[in-house]
């Protein structure tokens, strides 16, 4: 969905409001991204043993919001994200969003 500030942002309305929370639209391929990774296979044990698989698979997703906080992104996310990447390069190694980052 992002790996990049800038990437993250490409569905950011124009000017949103610090800490604003946006429906995102259910037919869209941000929200079957979301749902998708909720239905998705964990690659580690189940934490909670007593969910029945079925149970989890009859789930469905009916609401994804996102956060849109530019504030956040700006002061902390996105510096962080040039820092890393400002020192692997100084280092010598080749900088991968989506590996380096999440």
């Amino acid at each position: 969905l992002g790996l990049v500030p800038a990437r993250l942002r490409r569905r950011w309305r124009p000017a949103p409001a610090a800490g604003a929370l946006v429906d995102v639209p259910e037919g869209g391929e941000e929200f079957q991204a979301v749902a998708r990774v909720f239905k998705a296979t964990p690659k580690d044990p189940l934490a909670y043993v007593s969910a029945h698989p079925r149970a989890w698979e009859a789930c469905c997703v009916t609401r994804v919001r996102r956060v849109e906080n530019a504030s956040q992104e700006e002061c902390s996310a996105g510096p962080y994200f040039f820092a890393l990447q400002r020192s692997l390069e100084a280092q010598g190694l080749a900088f991968e969003p989506g590996t380096h980052t999440c």
